[in-house]
Parts: structure tokens; sequence; C-alpha cells
């Protein structure tokens, strides 16, 4: 274990996140943007810095030391209010303090599985998917639909979904959650990148639930933590249930997103049925 590698490691980190932070706020106050797309290129650029940790970092403790002090600074300048670039958005948030503790959360899940493949599949979401989601939704979200804590908007929940399933279809093939999916063609004769396309479109359907009733920013943590869930336990079923998974997904929210429109449910509350019902199908084939 080399010490002082970790601790240039760390510093060198350090340097980039507060170069950031004070790069985007000095140029909102100069440009004036809208605090939404000031805050998600902050979110953007966080994360792929992140995306070199598994490269740079020998120990996760590490970064959670890095975590937890930009967690404590982010909590005293929302209290004296001098980082408007990041918190100065309308809605009430905790996206942005708990977002160093994704990151690192993500990175400690994957070296109990999946290793840096998964790890940087998550980040990924995380910095490219929800913040493309926010500004599409920003902009041109049209077809709202209301959530605990606020409303959503149809047009943000897509991109995330597309943004998502094109990031973890990518990341698959170099991924050790991937061996179940891609390694041969499946029994019904499909090639394995047929297979890695139905883990994918499955996965991000599924987050894009999650993400979509997760309100004030604590998507920030539970995407994460449901994504490595999910592409650990996908991983293990192999490739001839993912179709059938997949068109049980499709068919129970299509039936909850119908009895949404004669008012029988809330939004929200058929996504977590819907999430609901999947978790225990996922449990019992994974028990099986």
């Amino acid at each position: 274990m080399n010490y002082r590698s970790e601790a240039l490691s760390a510093l060198l980190t350090a340097v980039l996140y507060l170069g950031l932070f004070v790069g985007v706020e000095i140029w909102s106050r100069r440009r004036h943007p809208d605090s939404e797309t000031s805050r998600k290129l902050v979110h953007f650029g966080g994360g792929m810095i992140a995306l070199l940790f598994p490269t740079l970092f020998q120990l996760h403790w590490s970064v959670l030391a890095l975590a937890v002090a930009f967690f404590a600074m982010l909590i005293v300048t929302k209290r004296f209010g001098n980082l408007q670039s990041v918190q100065g958005v309308e809605r009430g948030t905790v996206g942005e303090i708990i977002y160093p503790l994704a990151i690192w959360s993500a990175l400690f899940l994957s070296t109990l599985a999946g290793g840096p493949a998964i790890y940087r599949i998550i980040v990924l979401i995380l910095a490219v998917a929800d913040a493309l989601a926010g500004l599409v939704g920003k902009r041109f979200g049209r077809h709202r639909y209301m959530v605990a804590g606020g409303s959503k908007s149809v047009e943000g929940s897509a991109t995330f979904f597309i943004a998502t399933a094109a990031i973890i279809w990518g990341g698959l093939p170099a991924s050790g959650f991937a061996e179940g999916v891609h390694g041969a063609a499946d029994p019904m004769g499909r090639p394995a990148e047929i297979a890695m396309m139905f883990t994918a479109i499955l996965v991000a359907l599924l987050l894009t639930g999650v993400e979509a009733v997760s309100s004030r920013g604590i998507d920030n943590i539970t995407v994460p933590l449901a994504a490595w869930c999910l592409l650990a336990l996908v991983g293990r079923i192999g490739d001839g249930m993912i179709p059938e998974i997949l068109l049980i997904v499709v068919a129970a929210w299509l039936a909850l997103w119908l009895a949404t429109r004669l008012r029988r449910l809330r939004v929200d509350h058929a996504i977590l049925a819907v999430l609901a019902g999947y978790a225990i199908r996922l449990l019992a084939l994974f028990i099986k």
C-alpha cells in the first residue's frame, strides 16, 4: 500500500473538485445561466472526475474521507448561500449535498461485486443520464405528472431512460455482472448482443421508475443503490429469463398507466407498485 500515492491522489482530486466549483460559480455569476443548468454542469463535471477514482485510489476509504469533507463544505455553503450556481435552485433539494456520498457508495459497492466497470456505469448514469433528464425536463417538459414533493415531466423521464439504456448497454461487455448475459448465445439462439440489449432496456426501465419517485434530489442515492442491485441480480438470472421479465415489466407498466389515466392511482404510487411487484418477482427467481 503506497500511502504517499494515496495522499497525492486525494490532493489532486480535491484540487480538481474545488476548481470545478469555483469555475462554474464564476461563470454563473458572469453569464447568469439558469440555476438548473449550472447545477447540472457541476454534476456532470463531478462525475467525469469521479470516473478516475478506480485508477487514482487503492482504498475506497480515501474517497469516503473526501466525500465527507465535501459533504461538510456543501452544508456550510448552503447555510451561507456561497454556491448559488449549485444550490440556487428554486425547488427544495438535497441532491447536491448527498452527491459526494453517492459517488463513494457506488465505489464501495463496486468493491463488493462488479468492479470498476459497474462503478463507471453507475457514475455515468448519475453524471450524464440524470443531468440530461433534468435539462430536457426543464426546457422541453410539457407533459407533467405529479409525484411526492412536486412534479416531473414525461420528456425528462424518457430522456433518462434512453441515456441510461445506452450507458448500460455500452458498459455491460466490460462488466463481471454480464458474464451470464454475454458469455454465449442463449438457448433460443439469440446472439449475446441482443441479450445485453434486453438487460439494458430492463434495468433502464426500472431505474427510470426509481428516479421518477425519488423527489428532492434523493435520486442521487436511490439510483446508484438500485442500479447496483439490479445489475447484480439480473446478471445472475441468465439469458432465457430476460425477455420474459421485460414483457412482464412493460405489461405491468402499461396497465398501471391506464389505471392512473382513470384517476384510480397517482403516478408515483403506480410506479412504486410496479417496482415492488418486480422486486418480488426478481427475488423469487433469484431464490429459486
